[in-house]
């Protein structure tokens, strides 16, 4: 490490909020080593965004601009990082290391911003659709003790967007196979040869991001 940067250097024993969601900007953060918990919570869940290590960046966007946290950030393991406020960054960019790790740092956020997006818009035309899903699975659906995975009933979930979307059972299915086609959920015959949705408890929180009730 720079020795000009050790006075910025913080020690945070495992289990330590570093900031909150919702938090005013302050500084951003550099990981020595340790590991650090990024999450965010939202419709009254909890979401691991990621887990960063040693050699990366979190908090970056404090000093780019003036919006509150838009996540919490926890010690997974004892962690050293140095605290980097804006009227310290011409220090840190002295070092051609650390422009570097912070150029990598901010072009894989831009790369996963961008896959984010191309999600968003393909899900946004099947919102409707993965609510009704989730709604369904609540009312009728049932867990799959082995595997751990959420079953719905094919037939039965047909019949429900009939009644409640006016859905036609060709439209269900041809969405439900676009569906399997992108690995969002997928399709199981049971040893009855009937046919059930199935897709992760994971899944499901995920549907349930876009409620709006």
């Amino acid at each position: 490490m720079d020795r000009r940067l050790k006075k910025f250097e913080i020690i945070y024993p495992k289990d330590t909020v570093i900031f909150k969601q919702n938090d005013a900007p302050d500084a951003m953060y550099y990981i020595v080593s340790g590991k650090i918990e990024l999450t965010m919570e939202a419709q009254h869940s909890r979401y691991v965004l990621h887990v960063a290590e040693a050699g990366e960046f979190f908090g970056e966007m404090a000093l780019f601009n003036d919006k509150r946290r838009s996540a919490t950030a926890k010690t997974v393991t004892e962690a050293e990082v140095l605290r980097i406020e804006k009227s310290s960054l011409d220090l840190l960019f002295s070092n051609k290391d650390y422009i570097e790790k912070f150029i990598s740092v901010m072009a894989n956020r831009l790369y996963e911003a961008d896959m984010q997006i191309e999600e968003l818009v393909f899900i946004s035309k099947e919102v409707r659709f993965l609510q009704a899903l989730a709604l369904f699975w609540h009312d009728s659906g049932k867990k799959d003790e082995k595997s751990g995975n959420l079953l719905v009933s094919l037939d039965g979930f047909c019949i429900y967007m009939k009644k409640w979307y006016g859905m036609a059972e060709a439209d269900v299915k041809r969405t439900i196979s676009y569906l399997q086609n992108q690995e969002v959920l997928k399709i199981r015959k049971a040893k009855d040869n009937s046919l059930w949705v199935t897709f992760s408890p994971t899944r499901l929180r995920f549907f349930e991001l876009f409620f709006t009730g």
